[in-house]
């Protein structure tokens, strides 16, 4: 009993210590984006104030989003568009380097949020491939072969057979593997590829 006790305290320590990491790598991986735009952020500033006044007016600002490639790819990692901007001090007709590299910071929060959301879409798609190669490899043998991988297509409850079904065409293992058979790495990247399809065939 107490043997198991250690191992579970051990198992929560473990789980925790894997938690702290986590944590910690995306803390970083924050902060790197962070400083690589307030890095770029001067030097945007000074192209866009076109007047050299130490401030940037309306007219500016959209001028520099339409001209300025720096601002335009941060734009577009974060997702951000002239319309849902809100800059301090624009109200007032003018935009200070600290009010723009306030707003730069702001993109690069953005930034991160979008690539922990892609993360998190990326793992949810191979936690769901996962599942369906061993729903498909009937035999444990960590790969599928033609006979499996008819018998998992012909499995109407099955997940992997409603994927199929959603792609529209036929599936043979030679669509996947030229070695006769699918490993656990082919079959994530096939329901990877298989499920962007589906998805854009429905945009």
């Amino acid at each position: 009993e107490a043997a198991e006790q250690a191992a579970a305290a051990a198992r929560i320590q473990k789980a925790a210590a894997a938690g702290t990491f986590e944590k910690k790598k995306k803390k970083a991986s924050a902060e790197v984006v962070r400083k690589s735009f307030l890095k770029q952020a001067g030097a945007i500033f000074d192209d866009i104030d076109a007047d050299k006044n130490g401030n940037i007016d309306a007219a500016e600002l959209q001028a520099g989003m339409r001209s300025n490639k720096q601002l335009m790819r941060m734009m577009r990692q974060a997702d951000a568009s002239s319309s849902s901007l809100a800059l301090d001090g624009l109200e007032l007709g003018r935009v200070s380097r600290e009010h723009f590299e306030a707003f730069v910071t702001q993109l690069s929060t953005q930034v991160v949020k979008k690539q922990e959301c892609e993360r998190r879409r990326r793992d949810g798609i191979v936690s769901q491939a996962e599942k369906m190669f061993r729903e498909v490899d009937a035999d444990g043998s960590n790969s599928v072969d033609e006979e499996e991988l008819a018998a998992a297509v012909g499995n109407a409850a099955g997940g992997f057979a409603r994927l199929i079904r959603q792609l529209g065409r036929p599936l043979k293992v030679s669509d996947v593997s030229s070695s006769g058979c699918i490993s656990l790495k082919k079959f994530i990247a096939f329901v990877r590829a298989a499920m962007a399809e589906v998805e854009r065939a429905r945009e």
